[in-house]
């Protein structure tokens, strides 16, 4: 069972500390580049705490417009050393644009976008023991 340690809130977001050293983020609205900043400095402090690399387990269903910067901040922290996976998921045509966007300008093996979360979740996990 993957569990919830903790649960927080930057904007209209939520980010989940989940067992196996997952951070489940559910994305609200859109991401102007003072927000994605804070995500950043967020998500890397929890990385930072991690015994191990963390994965983020993303869900674009209701996401929004993301400033161009913003895309770049997102691929930082894909590319930052605490980085294990990235998998995300949702789709609606907007979430799917920006996932394809960031995942074919990163171009790294450590993000895939899926269909539902069930999905994403096992490809975190694999290879892990459960």
């Amino acid at each position: 069972m993957n569990r919830e340690i903790s649960q927080y809130h930057i904007g209209n977001n939520t980010y989940t500390i989940r067992e196996g050293n997952i951070i489940h983020i559910v994305t609200h609205g859109d991401f102007p580049v003072e927000l994605a900043l804070e995500i950043k400095n967020f998500c890397l402090a929890q990385a930072g705490k991690m015994d191990g690399k963390c994965s983020y387990l993303v869900d674009l269903t209701n996401c929004g417009k993301n400033d161009p910067a913003a895309r770049e901040i997102w691929k930082e922290i894909s590319n930052d050393a605490s980085t294990n996976k990235v998998a995300t998921f949702g789709m609606n045509p907007v979430a799917r644009v920006i996932a394809n966007f960031v995942i074919g300008t990163y171009g790294g093996v450590n993000m895939r976008l899926f269909r539902n979360e069930k999905d994403a979740l096992a490809w975190i996990l694999e290879g892990e023991d459960q």
